[in-house]
């Protein structure tokens, strides 16, 4: 009996700990928007709402676009996207991942980026890997992928490395694409050609500070401790159930 009380106690304490430090970060688009264009989106290719999720205790990332066009289909073809913990990817060589989709297909393949203007990381920069499974949608305009970055972000590409994550900040450089010539392997998922004919992008920067000027802002959830208990009861009842089979 003394051991299960140590136990519980033991477990308690995990149970609390995890409850503490869990936080889901979310970024959300404040309202619909047309995406930018050299050429002023004459299409008006635009979205509903864009969101990005982190989750500091698992290291859950979740992207999802709903997008809307104005007199064109409203899905695109496909995507790049990079991901900070601070002010806009471009330029931050070697320290974020670079994803790469193709909606068609439903290819998502990760590479590090490059710290370069443009799509081109995955010629030359390591492979991170293939993550085709993990993306969702309704086929139309609803898209998204939710990844656990565990091991993505414990990977080593230098001392600046963070892969993808976020907090109270977060930089987004998103190109949805609406012509995409793109072939990936079937076997591991690499990229053999991507060759966007007309990207648009959504890019911004979210300082923690919500301001009439942002595109979107970031909320900070505590899960419930409900949960954390449940798990913890769950294996004190396990815990005990050994007890008693070994000592019957």
């Amino acid at each position: 009996m003394r051991a299960i009380t140590i136990v519980s106690l033991i477990l308690t304490g995990c149970v609390f700990a995890a409850s503490a430090n869990a936080t889901v970060y979310t970024y959300k688009s404040n309202s619909a928007g047309i995406f930018s264009n050299p050429s002023v989106n004459p299409n008006g290719y635009g979205y509903d709402s864009i969101s990005a999720s982190y989750n500091n205790s698992n290291n859950q990332f979740t992207w999802e676009v709903d997008y809307n066009a104005a007199g064109a289909k409203a899905g695109p073809e496909g995507f790049w996207l990079v991901i900070s913990d601070g002010a806009n990817p471009k330029s931050n060589v070697n320290e974020y991942t670079m994803y790469y989709g193709n909606y068609g297909t439903g290819n998502l393949s990760a590479y590090v980026y490059d710290g370069k203007n443009g799509p081109g990381a995955w010629t030359s920069n390591p492979f991170i890997g293939d993550y085709k499974s993990n993306t969702y949608g309704n086929g139309t305009d609803v898209f998204g992928f939710s990844i656990d970055t565990t091991s993505m972000n414990a990977m080593n590409f230098g001392n600046d490395w963070d892969g993808t994550q976020f907090a109270n900040n977060v930089g987004i450089w998103f190109h949805p694409i609406w012509d995409l010539d793109s072939k990936f392997k079937k076997k591991n998922g690499k990229i053999k050609k991507f060759n966007p004919k007309s990207a648009y992008w959504y890019d911004t920067h979210y300082d923690g500070d919500c301001g009439t000027n942002d595109r979107g802002c970031i909320t900070a959830e505590v899960p419930e401790p409900t949960s954390f208990a449940l798990m913890g009861l769950g294996l004190l009842g396990l815990s005990a159930a050994r007890k008693k089979k070994l000592f019957k």
